[in-house]
C-alpha cells in the first residue's frame, strides 16, 4: 500500500516506528510548532514580568530610613532639667524601641540638640505617638472612693488647665504654698468635706484657679474631695505626680469621667515580667500582664481582698497620671491579669505594651509641636 493511499489507517503516534499497512502520522506544521513556541516564549515572559513586577515592588517600597511626604514630626522636649548626652541617647533609644515595637510607620527620633528630639510617624500616627513619649510609670492601686467628674463647676472666666513645662519641675511645698495664698479660706472648707457629691462647688470656686502643679501639691484626699478640681487639671499634673509616689495614697480620672480615690500602690511596673496585646473571642482586644514570681502572690492577694469584701471592689491600672481601666474584681486571680475594656482597643492595647515592656522613661518628655511633614 503506496504512502499516496489515503484508505490506510494512521499509525497512532508515540509507537517510535510506523507498522506495516499504516500511514505516518502527520508532522505539525511548521506555523504550529511556531505558534507553540510563541505561546511558551509569552508565558514564559508574562512570568518573568510578574516576578521583575514583585521584586521592582519591593525595591520601590522599602523603607530607606527617612520619613516620605505626609508623615508626621513631632517636636519634642525634655522638661524641667536638662539631660546629661547619655541620658539623652538612652531616651532615643527607648523611644525608637517603643515606636517599632507598636508598630508604627517609618518611626524615627532624631537629636536635634541636648533638650530637643524629633520624632517623625506616619499618617494619622502622631496621637498614637504622643501616647507612646508618655514617662510610662505603672501603679496597680484599689480604689477607695468614685465621684463624677462635673467639669461644669469650674468658675467662668479662669483659664483652662494647662501643664507647661515650666511647671513642671517646681518646688512642691513652694507650690503648695502659691495655692494656699490663692486659696484663702477655701482651703481650710475643703478640708471638712465629708461627701464629696454634696459638697457646694460656689464656695471653693477658688480652686478652679489653680494651675496643675498646684493641684499637684495638694493632699490626694483634697484632690478627690473638691468638685471644683476637675479631671481636666488632674490629667495635666506634672509627671510623675502619681507614678512616682507608690506608697502615697492618690486621684486620678478614669475614661469614663470619674474621679477615684486610689490607696496606696500594691504594685508597680517594675513587677511587671512582661505585657502582651492579644485577641479575645470574649471581649475583643485585650493587654494581658504577667507578673514576676515575686510579684505574682501580691497580685493573688490583692484580687482576693477585693473580691472578698461587700460589695467588691474596683482596683486601678494607673499608667502616670491617668487610670487606663479600674474592673470590679468578682473573683481571685491566681494568673496573669487581662485587661479590656475602657479605651483598650487593639492599638491601645499594643501601645500600652511597648510601654511597659521598655520599661520607664528617665527623662519626661513634652511635646510642643507637631507638623505633617511636606
Amino acid at each position: 500500500m503506496s504512502p499516496e493511499d489515503h484508505s490506510a489507517p494512521v499509525a497512532p503516534s508515540g509507537l517510535g516506528y510506523v507498522p506495516a499497512g499504516y500511514r505516518p502520522p502527520p508532522e505539525p506544521s511548521r506555523r504550529g510548532r511556531r505558534g507553540l513556541r510563541l505561546a511558551g516564549g509569552v508565558a514564559v515572559a508574562v512570568m518573568l514580568m510578574a516576578l521583575a513586577g514583585v521584586a521592582a515592588y519591593r525595591f520601590a517600597t522599602r523603607w530607606d530610613g527617612k520619613p516620605h511626604s505626609g508623615d508626621f514630626a513631632l517636636t519634642v522636649h525634655a522638661a524641667g532639667r536638662t539631660p546629661d548626652r547619655a541620658e539623652l541617647d538612652a531616651t532615643t533609644r527607648l523611644v525608637q524601641a517603643r515606636l517599632t515595637a507598636a508598630g508604627l510607620t517609618r518611626p524615627t527620633v532624631t537629636v536635634v540638640d541636648v533638650m530637643t528630639l524629633e520624632v517623625t510617624v506616619g499618617p494619622q500616627e502622631d496621637d498614637r505617638a504622643r501616647f507612646l513619649l508618655a514617662p510610662g510609670r505603672l501603679t496597680i492601686r484599689e480604689v477607695v472612693g468614685n465621684v463624677m467628674d462635673n467639669p461644669g463647676t469650674r468658675p467662668p472666666g479662669t483659664r483652662p488647665p494647662g501643664c507647661p513645662a515650666a511647671e513642671r519641675q517646681t518646688d512642691r511645698s513652694g507650690t503648695l504654698g502659691s495655692a494656699r495664698a490663692k486659696l484663702g479660706s477655701a482651703y481650710d472648707r475643703a478640708g471638712l468635706i465629708t461627701d464629696p457629691a454634696s459638697a457646694d462647688a460656689r464656695s471653693l470656686a477658688a480652686f478652679g484657679t489653680l494651675t496643675c502643679a498646684e493641684v499637684a501639691a495638694l493632699a490626694p484626699p483634697m484632690q478627690y474631695a473638691v468638685p471644683t478640681i476637675i479631671c481636666a487639671a488632674l490629667n495635666g499634673r506634672p509627671p510623675g505626680s502619681v507614678g512616682d509616689q507608690p506608697t502615697q495614697p492618690a486621684t486620678a480620672c478614669d475614661e469614663t469621667g470619674s474621679k477615684l480615690l486610689l490607696a496606696r500602690a500594691r504594685l508597680t511596673g517594675a513587677d511587671i515580667a512582661d505585657a502582651g496585646a492579644e485577641e479575645s473571642d470574649q471581649n475583643g482586644w485585650q493587654l494581658r500582664l504577667r507578673f514576676t514570681a515575686d510579684a505574682q502572690p501580691r497580685w493573688t492577694e490583692l484580687t482576693r481582698q477585693a473580691s472578698s469584701g461587700t460589695p467588691q471592689k474596683q482596683v486601678a491600672f494607673v499608667l502616670d497620671n491617668k487610670v487606663l481601666v479600674a474592673p470590679t474584681v468578682v473573683a481571685e486571680i491566681p494568673g496573669d491579669a487581662p485587661l479590656t475594656g475602657g479605651a483598650i482597643d487593639e492599638h491601645r492595647a499594643r501601645d500600652i505594651a511597648a510601654i511597659l515592656d521598655s520599661g520607664p522613661l528617665s527623662i519626661d518628655l513634652s511635646v510642643t509641636s507637631t507638623r505633617p511633614v511636606p
